[in-house]
């Protein structure tokens, strides 16, 4: 990608303190728009610029949870549970997402949230699968924590502050709210899911030689004239098969 030779002061156009500020909360790189920023927690302000960002900045939280499973392993007698093969299973990991049978919430001073989700296995040793996580959209987002047991005191570890009443009501909400979205929101989703992928994807390839990426508001004079008049257009096909064209000025 190289840089543009167009000269942004010559558009009239400038950064403005009163002009939206979003960044990521790793990196902390600015970025042009909301849609492009990923998000793990539900009411959370907290966005990052690529999943990349996302495991560096809660790894340290990860390696926490993961300290005290071991601990508790240790110190009840469980570092080799028969059923800890369970999380190995793409069925079983898939079914304690989808369709676990109890969901326990934590809720911090700071209204940070952190979930426990439960699924029972069906075998002789009664095991359970647990996921320890955040939740968006009313499912698992980012996992700090996957493990199994058949142990029922390591399990109460993990049912912890508030037990959702009823988890069947707690994972349709998500649907019931698309449901209840016009077809206009629908198309409006669809189109800020295909912009919020494709400016992901461009800052994966931004380089420190490119124009920096929250200089590009400079340039939105230019857009209706490389739409109206454009020197080349190309078609190709986005990641999840659409049609995408592109008008180059």
């Amino acid at each position: 990608m190289s840089k543009n030779k167009s000269n942004p002061k010559s558009q009239g156009a400038a950064l403005k303190i009163s002009s939206p500020l979003y960044y990521c909360a790793h990196c902390k790189k600015v970025i042009p728009f909301v849609e492009a920023l990923l998000f793990v927690e539900e009411g959370s302000p907290r966005g990052f610029c690529t999943e990349r960002c996302i495991e560096k900045y809660y790894a340290p939280i990860v390696e926490h949870y993961q300290k005290i499973e071991n601990e508790l392993r240790t110190h009840n007698g469980l570092e080799h549970e028969e059923c800890s093969k369970l999380i190995h299973s793409p069925k079983h990991i898939e079914s304690c997402m989808q369709s676990p049978h109890e969901i326990w919430k934590l809720e911090n001073d700071l209204k940070e949230e952190i979930f426990s989700f439960i699924f029972y296995n069906n075998d002789k040793s009664n095991s359970a699968i647990i996921l320890l996580c955040t939740v968006f959209d009313y499912r698992p987002s980012f996992i700090f924590i996957l493990t199994a047991t058949s142990n029922t005191h390591f399990l109460k570890e993990f049912q912890f502050g508030e037990k959702i009443p009823d988890v069947s009501v707690f994972l349709n909400s998500s649907q019931g709210a698309n449901q209840s979205t016009s077809v206009e929101m629908a198309s409006t989703d669809a189109l800020d899911f295909i912009r919020s992928n494709l400016l992901a994807e461009l800052m994966e390839l931004h380089t420190k030689t490119d124009i920096p990426i929250e200089s590009y508001i400079l340039y939105d004079d230019l857009l209706e004239d490389s739409m109206a008049d454009p020197d080349e257009v190309c078609h190709f096909l986005g990641r999840h098969g659409e049609d995408l064209i592109v008008h180059i000025k």
